[in-house]
């Protein structure tokens, strides 16, 4: 028979029926990924030259801002998953590599490797995993990888 452990599995919360506002709908914010929902956005990098997070194939990369739907992506309430607004395809880590995890998009199965959270300009997963731009390389066309989240930044 188990015991009390005191651990956060044995922990809970109680949300009263009158309290509880319901999901969050369209154009609200999910306040606990930190996005509004079903609302396009684009995903621009912090490095020099502000490219925009877009796709070739299947992979995710950086390219200039173009005005192409395949630079828009939304969140979506139901999967918890960032979708692209051209495919309604989810975000996922895919493989490993040496410098990381690549990052793609594919049809959404709301993993763990499709969810991610936007937080002080950071996506990040619940494994640790930070989206980010391979080896650092501010240029056209530059994969984005998933890698382990160190400390206050990524040394990768």
């Amino acid at each position: 028979m188990a015991a009390f452990t005191g651990k956060i599995n044995q922990q809970w919360d109680l949300v009263y029926v009158k309290d509880w506002k319901g999901e969050p709908g369209d154009g609200e914010w999910n306040r606990d990924f930190g996005m509004k929902v079903n609302r396009h956005f684009h995903v621009v990098s912090r490095l020099g030259s502000g490219r925009y997070i877009d796709f070739l194939s299947r992979e995710l990369l950086i390219k200039t801002q173009n005005g192409r739907k395949t630079q828009r992506w939304y969140f979506h309430q139901p999967s918890r998953t960032i979708r692209g607004a051209t495919t309604n395809q989810s975000w996922e880590i895919k493989g490993r590599n040496d410098k990381g995890y690549i990052l793609h998009y594919y049809s959404t199965n709301s993993d763990w490797y499709q969810i991610f959270k936007y937080n002080n300009g950071y996506f990040t997963n619940s494994k640790g995993k930070v989206v980010s731009i391979k080896d650092r390389k501010d240029r056209e066309a530059q994969p984005v990888h998933v890698l382990n989240r160190l400390g206050g930044g990524n040394k990768s």
